[in-house]
């Protein structure tokens, strides 16, 4: 039996400002309320043969929780052109889930090097927080209380260019390194997927 219920109500804004031809600020804000209901049991039996007799297991995973908080994130960015070909763009995030505990902040670098009209060089760096969604615990597996925030630095660099008519082309690479992950379950024996 799995029953799941979740809600959420809250305001966001996104403002800009272009304050002049080498200077544009991006700023904004998102608040979130939100509420989850979990009611999940599971009963699973089975029986194993140990030397002569038969031995019956049943294992139950009950989880009865109503979890509320709020999401609050807030932002701000600014892109210059520091030189003819060459703009930057810095940035700052904050991210705090009440049902999480503690907040991060995340900030992030991105450069554009223009080798012409037609192509440019980019390259970016970033620290990501990740907080766990309030309908993303995983009861089926016991689960009652929620992770920290994952965190993620990404370093990313490529190449654009645009064509004549429309088509453009991207090559990218990046490289991603991830820390305080919660756990993926797999189960090889006889799973309940839901």
């Amino acid at each position: 039996s799995d029953e799941r219920n979740s809600g959420f109500w809250g305001f966001k804004q996104d403002w800009s400002w272009e304050a002049g031809e080498k200077l544009f600020l991006k700023w904004g804000a998102d608040l979130r309320w939100l509420s989850t209901h979990y009611d999940y049991l599971s009963q699973k039996e089975r029986d194993q043969v140990l030397g002569d007799s038969l031995r019956r297991w049943i294992d139950t995973t009950q989880v009865r929780l109503d979890p509320s908080g709020n999401r609050v994130a807030g932002y701000l960015a600014a892109r210059v052109s520091l030189a003819a070909p060459l703009k930057a763009e810095a940035g700052l995030r904050y991210d705090r889930a009440s049902y999480v505990g503690g907040g991060q902040f995340s900030p992030r670098l991105n450069l554009v090097w223009a080798l012409g009209k037609q192509t440019s060089l980019r390259a970016g760096w970033g620290r990501f927080g990740q907080s766990q969604g309030m309908s993303a615990l995983r009861v089926e597996e016991g689960e009652r209380d929620f992770y920290p925030a994952e965190q993620s630095t990404h370093w990313v660099a490529g190449l654009e260019h645009r064509f004549a008519g429309g088509p453009q082309l991207r090559l990218e690479g990046y490289y991603k390194k991830a820390a305080h992950l919660r756990p993926v379950y797999r189960n090889w024996h006889d799973a309940i997927e839901i």
